[in-house]
């Protein structure tokens, strides 16, 4: 039997669950044998459940242990739905339903860590039943817990302290009691591991991270400030960002990584990956903002809010950051989420209640770093409270102001169309370091489109002449959508080519009235071979060799208020592309600009063999 402990947080379990969950742990010991593994408290990237058992062809249980007097909780059916309530001091309150803190843990581990599995999960359902979990109720019996929290059949099993005193394994861990099946894929069985109980960091044997002079600066850790960064297209910023986590980590400090973008995290993660330090992984957590107000909220037993009658930007953008301090000021912080430093890409994307609510869980080393880049603006954020009262960032942000990631030809037609669309503010010229571009020479090609049949072609035949011709990898390749409707239509053109595309588009877009599944993936694994197929904004932050971008579609006449925020999408995607750019037009507004791409030639004349 292997027992395997992770490095325990800071904080401790209340007295009566620390018992519960002790109790558990004996008894899986004594009656588990190898090839079992049993993790206490493992790390899921800061998620901290209480217990995890692993089986290479049985699967993954977590467990939650609720350490509930039944007598003080009763449960109301409301039609479909389930609530909770508890009464204390002659007072009721709601609490959250005792098995969603669970299933929370597994719906992250597979939307969000292990993007790997969730695909998988997308494509066959049954591939969930591999992850299940377990309730445990100390202080009741089975069979009053089970009528008190009912749960889907095949998710797992609720059961109370006469199991683990009668020795029914079966009522505690059915996936022991099942015939032998083919084993989990080593892959799988080895990201698991990665994140119920990570290992210490070692130099990889991936290229590490190189940065220049200009960039260094910003990796040093700086307590007591809130740094505020900007950086422009190809500049390093998101490097600089990723080798200044692993600084701090290699030094002992607790390091929040945080983006607005889900599929960008996951990328932070394998740059930090490449650090030459030696550092515990536990020390660094990657999140998108959203995602960590849901898992503070849920693992206060806090349901996150529905939008119901509220305008989702007044949910998402005032009341969950507002209800996140309310929490924090009154004492609740269940997994005592406190941070040494808090790094965030993206900021561009933040606003002054997000930066206020994140500062209250900063230790007293007070160190954030702020990266920007206002020509990504997409959201179309007033960023004026950056250099306000309402921050203590320094007023004068510090500036990477050199691409060097950006061939000089993309480099040049981004500067030309944030001269033409973007505001005269941030019409800056990039400066390229040419040296640091990469060695083949860019390709661009521009083809004004009509017609959604002629756009599809137009995209199947250029990923086709990349593949054929130039012998480019599909890993290499992204289309880029600016919705997901267009990305959705893209994906099932391309598998009806006989073309298979990696993408993280909604689940709930797919299919006009199809329910959104709670398991899909969110972010793009590491590896994946296929192509890929992404909506600009979850491109933001990642770069790929070759682009083939469909812009956006005329605005109609009363919703012109989009015209800006397409200008911030073309820029963005253009700015992701290090070799090759191919654009699909439908927005008449380019068209003028467009005329100026006809001096590049683009990759084995596609230009002249698509368009013919």
């Amino acid at each position: 039997m292997n027992r395997i402990l992770s490095d325990l947080p800071t904080y401790s379990l209340p007295q009566e669950s620390h018992h519960g969950v002790m109790l558990l742990v004996n008894f899986l010991r004594e009656v588990l044998p190898a090839p079992w593994e049993i993790y206490e408290r493992p790390f899921l990237n800061g998620d901290y459940p209480a217990l995890a058992v692993l089986h290479p062809s049985a699967g993954l249980t977590i467990f939650d242990v609720h350490d509930w007097d039944l007598r003080h909780y009763r449960r109301e059916q409301l039609g479909r739905y389930q609530r909770y309530m508890h009464r204390a001091d002659q007072k009721t309150s709601s609490v959250l339903n005792p098995t969603r803190r669970v299933e929370h843990y597994i719906e992250n581990l597979l939307n969000l860590y292990i993007p790997l599995i969730g695909e998988s999960v997308m494509r066959d359902r049954r591939t969930l039943s591999a992850f299940r979990v377990g309730v445990y109720f100390p202080l009741a019996n089975t069979n009053a817990v089970r009528a008190f929290c009912p749960l889907a059949p095949g998710r797992g099993v609720v059961f109370g302290h006469d199991a683990i005193e009668a020795g029914a394994l079966s009522a505690i861990l059915p996936m022991s009691m099942r015939p032998s099946s083919a084993p989990l894929p080593n892959e799988w069985l080895d990201a698991l591991r990665f994140w119920l109980a990570p290992p210490v960091h070692m130099p990889a044997p991936a290229p590490p991270i190189v940065l220049t002079e200009e960039q260094r600066p910003y990796t040093l850790s700086a307590p007591g400030q809130h740094q505020h960064l900007q950086g422009v297209a190809g500049s390093g910023k998101t490097w600089v960002l990723a080798q200044r986590a692993a600084n701090l980590a290699a030094a002992g400090k607790r390091v929040l990584v945080l983006t607005f973008n889900v599929t960008l995290s996951q990328s932070i993660c394998q740059l930090v990956n490449q650090s030459t330090l030696t550092f515990p992984w536990t020390n660094i957590e990657f999140h998108h903002f959203h995602g960590l107000c849901k898992n503070f909220l849920i693992e206060n037993s806090i349901e996150w809010p529905l939008v119901g009658n509220r305008r989702p930007n007044q949910l998402w953008d005032e009341m969950t950051p507002e209800l996140v301090v309310n929490l924090l000021q009154t004492g609740h912080n269940a997994k005592a989420r406190q941070y040494d430093a808090i790094l965030i890409d993206e900021g561009q994307d933040f606003l002054p209640a997000y930066y206020a609510m994140l500062r209250h869980f900063l230790t007293e080393h007070d160190e954030l770093l702020l990266v920007t880049d206002p020509r990504q603006n997409v959201y179309l954020c007033d960023d004026s409270w950056l250099a306000t009262s309402v921050s203590k960032l320094s007023e004068q942000a510090c500036e990477l102001a050199t691409s060097y990631r950006l061939p000089p030809a993309i480099a040049h037609e981004a500067n030309r169309f944030a001269e033409q669309f973007l505001p005269a503010a941030l019409i800056t010229p990039l400066v390229i370091v040419a040296t640091h571009a990469p060695n083949q020479p860019a390709y661009l090609a521009w083809h004004n489109v009509s017609t959604a049949e002629q756009t599809h072609a137009l995209a199947l035949q250029a990923v086709e002449r990349l593949l054929q011709d130039d012998g480019i990898a599909p890993a290499d390749i992204v289309i880029l959508t600016p919705n997901q409707p267009a990305g959705w239509a893209m994906v099932r053109y391309l598998a009806q080519h006989d073309l298979v595309a990696t993408h993280v588009l909604n689940e709930g877009d797919s299919q006009t009235g199809r329910k959104r599944e709670r398991f899909r993936k969110r972010t793009f694994a590491a590896h994946d071979p296929r192509l890929k197929v992404s909506t600009i904004h979850s491109f933001k932050g990642w770069e790929l060799n070759h682009v083939i971008l469909l812009t956006a579609e005329d605005n109609p006449a009363d919703d012109l208020a989009r015209e800006p925020q397409n200008a911030y999408l073309f820029y963005i995607a253009m700015t992701r592309a290090r070799q090759t750019l191919i654009v699909l037009n439908r927005h008449a507004a380019y068209r003028a600009y467009g005329a100026g791409w006809s001096v590049y030639n683009a990759p084995t004349q596609l230009a002249t063999q698509i368009s013919g």
